[in-house]
């Protein structure tokens, strides 16, 4: 991706964000649904760090000029993408597994262990609760 610049190279450099996503990729994608879940609330979770990260780099002057107008979020998605090893990533599929992952986040509140106790009821809530949203939208 052509963005790569030397401002993100901390970022991007960083065997540890990297791995992270595509760790979460494959618990989020293997099957078990309990473990796809608990991957969804972490990758709700690494995705604002990584924003958090950017918005500390702009505010540091290490953004480019030609970006200012670019939100933190889409700079995270550009950067996810970068890490899949799925060529094809669209930035609207990625923009869907983070709504999904705020949604599961935001069902298990403060702990996690919720999402593993309600299974089924939480199931049916997160994608309820999408489908009302996306819904709303359009």
């Amino acid at each position: 991706m052509a963005f790569s610049t030397a401002w993100n190279a901390r970022v991007n450099s960083d065997p540890c964000i990297i791995n992270t996503f595509k760790f979460l990729d494959i618990a989020r994608t293997g099957g078990d649904r309990i473990l796809s879940r608990l991957a969804y609330i972490r990758l709700a979770d690494v995705f604002e760090s990584l924003k958090q990260i950017v918005a500390s780099d702009r505010r540091n002057g290490q953004l480019p000029a030609q970006r200012s107008g670019y939100r933190n979020a889409s700079i995270a998605i550009d950067i996810y993408i970068e890490a899949q090893e799925q060529a094809g990533t669209s930035r609207d599929e990625v923009k869907q597994r983070n709504r999904v992952a705020r949604r599961w986040r935001t069902l298990a509140g403060p702990s996690p262990i919720f999402i593993i106790i309600y299974s089924e009821v939480a199931e049916g809530l997160a994608y309820v609760l999408l489908l009302v949203i996306v819904t709303a939208l359009y």
